[in-house]
């Protein structure tokens, strides 16, 4: 009986979380501003800003156009969304053809949105993102950071307190897989960011965690490690 009861209460706890609002109110990127015309143009979809470099969004409302951010086949690949009709796109990671080039090219891309609510101090969130590997990706990488704060992640030079999760993406390949991890939250964090932290890891360390694929296709002579992102979801757990 009592394993009965244990299996009708984990039954419950998926129900009830799969019923919650998610706290990211457009996980999807499907609620557009107006349509994405150039890379780095994730302020397109609503709610989503840009965090470093160019953050792409990807969309059908493109209309085969030549501005490489068409869905199904855009300038990185050929992925169509997991839902609906657009989706996100980062570079975790972008390393330079040419060795003469700056080191400082070895950087990562991320995003960011306001939360609907801010968290609630001890309470238990499951945060999860579906993602893709592009196919031009040459690095698989092996985390994904994201990252919770008070205030916007715009706020050039201000240093702030934060709270960031360490997400395993190891096993994520060229087809959609959802990857989550399950957190208490330690205060009223009203904004979240995707990407790679450096609170987490050094640039060193995260090279390290790197592997290379077989028979990758560069794009225009960089190697990148680049995902796409959908059905970003952040809910309490009941």
């Amino acid at each position: 009986m009592n394993t009965l009861f244990h299996s009708i209460a984990l039954v419950l706890l998926s129900v009830g979380a799969s019923q919650a609002q998610s706290l990211v109110a457009n996980g999807g990127f499907e609620q557009l501003t107006i349509c994405p015309k150039a890379v780095g143009d994730i302020d397109c979809a609503k709610g989503w800003k840009n965090g470093g470099l160019t953050p792409d969004l990807f969309s059908t409302c493109t209309n085969g156009t030549e501005n490489g951010l068409n869905v199904p086949d855009n300038y990185v690949g050929f992925q169509h969304p997991a839902v609906g009709r657009c989706y996100a796109g980062i570079a975790l990671f972008t390393e330079p053809k040419h060795l003469s080039m700056s080191k400082s090219l070895e950087v990562t891309e991320s995003i960011w949105t306001p939360l609907a609510t801010p968290l609630r101090p001890g309470k238990t969130y499951r945060f999860s993102v579906l993602l893709a590997l592009a196919d031009s990706s040459v690095f698989t990488s092996q985390h994904l950071t994201p990252l919770l704060r008070k205030g916007p992640f715009n706020r050039m030079g201000k240093r702030e307190t934060s709270q960031a999760l360490l997400l395993d993406i190891a096993a994520v390949d060229t087809a959609w897989r959802e990857v989550s991890v399950t957190f208490t939250a330690t205060d009223r964090w009203a904004y979240l960011s995707l990407g790679l932290s450096r609170e987490v890891l050094t640039l060193k360390a995260y090279k390290d965690r790197l592997t290379r694929r077989r028979n990758a296709v560069t794009y225009k002579g960089q190697a990148a490690a680049y995902y796409y992102v959908d059905e970003v979801e952040l809910l309490e757990m009941k």
